[in-house]
C-alpha cells in the first residue's frame, strides 16, 4: 500500500475546506454532503453513471450476438458527449477521441471487439481479482490493434461498470497530486490494471486519513482527489510539503 505524506494532505485539506467555504458562500465543510461539493462535483457524475448504464443496455448483450453491432452501439451511446459529459475528452470529436475504438473497427474485427467488451462488462465479478485481468485483456487488445487505449476511456468504462468500486481519472492531474503527497510513482503512459490499482490504493490511503468525516463513496473520493489536484495550483504562499 502506498504511504502518503499525511502532513501534506492535512495542509491541502485545509485549503480544500477554505475553497468549499468560499464557493458555497460561507457554508463550512463538515462532510461529503456539503452542498457545493455535491452540486459541483458529485451530482452530474451520478447522472452520467445512470444515463451511461441505461444506454449500454447490458441486459441485451450476449456472446452469441457478438458481431451484430449491438454491443458497439450500446457503448457508442454511453460514450456520447451528452451522456459522458466531461468524463471523456471531446477536443478531437467522438470518432477520433478516447472512444475511437468504437468507430475505427472494421467489419472483420467487429465480432472480436464485441467479445472483448462483452468479457469486460459481463465476464465475471467486479472485484479487483476478477476484473483486473479483464481490464488488462481489453487494454492489450486495443493496443495490439491500434484502436486507442487511453486512461480516460478505460477508467470511464470501469466507472460505468462498477461505480461503487471504480472511478474516472485524468492521469496527469493525479500524478501531480501523488508527487505532492510524496509518492514517486507516476501512472501517465501505459494503461494497466497495476497502475489503476495503484490509483485506487492511494485513494484508499486518502480515504483512511479522512476518518473524522463519513466514509466517502468512490465517486466522492475521486471528486475530492480531483479538487485537491486543482488546488495545488492555488497554493502559492509556500510550496506544498515544505
Amino acid at each position: 500500500m502506498p504511504t502518503i505524506d499525511r502532513a501534506v494532505l492535512a495542509r491541502l485539506h485545509t485549503v480544500f475546506e477554505e475553497y468549499m467555504f468560499e464557493k458555497s458562500g460561507g457554508i463550512p465543510f463538515t462532510g461529503f454532503g456539503h452542498p457545493y461539493f455535491v452540486e459541483d462535483e458529485v451530482d452530474y457524475k451520478q447522472i452520467v453513471r445512470t444515463h451511461a448504464q441505461d444506454a449500454l443496455q447490458l441486459e441485451g448483450w450476449s456472446q452469441q450476438r457478438a458481431g451484430s453491432g449491438a454491443i458497439r452501439e450500446g457503448l457508442r451511446a454511453a460514450c456520447r458527449p451528452e451522456v459522458a459529459a466531461n468524463l471523456l475528452e471531446r477536443r478531437y470529436g467522438i470518432e477520433k477521441g478516447p472512444a475511437k475504438s468504437l468507430y475505427k473497427t472494421s467489419k472483420q474485427q467487429l465480432k472480436e471487439l464485441e467479445l472483448q467488451y462483452y468479457d469486460f462488462f459481463r465476464g465475471g465479478k467486479s472485484t479487483p481479482e476478477s476484473f483486473g485481468p479483464r481490464f488488462d485483456s481489453l487494454a492489450s487488445y486495443l493496443r495490439a490493434n491500434s484502436l486507442g487505449c487511453g486512461w480516460t476511456f478505460m477508467a470511464y468504462l470501469a466507472f460505468i461498470y462498477a461505480p461503487h468500486r471504480y472511478f474516472p481519472i485524468l492521469p496527469e492531474k493525479f500524478d501531480k497530486l501523488f508527487a505532492a503527497l510524496g509518492l514517486q510513482r507516476t501512472i501517465s503512459g501505459k494503461v494497466s490494471w497495476d497502475n489503476y490499482q495503484y490509483v485506487l490504493d492511494v485513494g484508499e490511503e486518502i480515504r483512511d486519513s479522512l476518518g473524522r468525516f463519513s466514509r466517502p463513496s468512490a465517486i466522492e473520493l475521486q471528486s475530492y482527489m480531483w479538487i485537491l489536484s486543482y488546488l495545488l495550483d492555488e497554493v502559492t504562499s509556500q510550496p506544498i510539503g515544505k
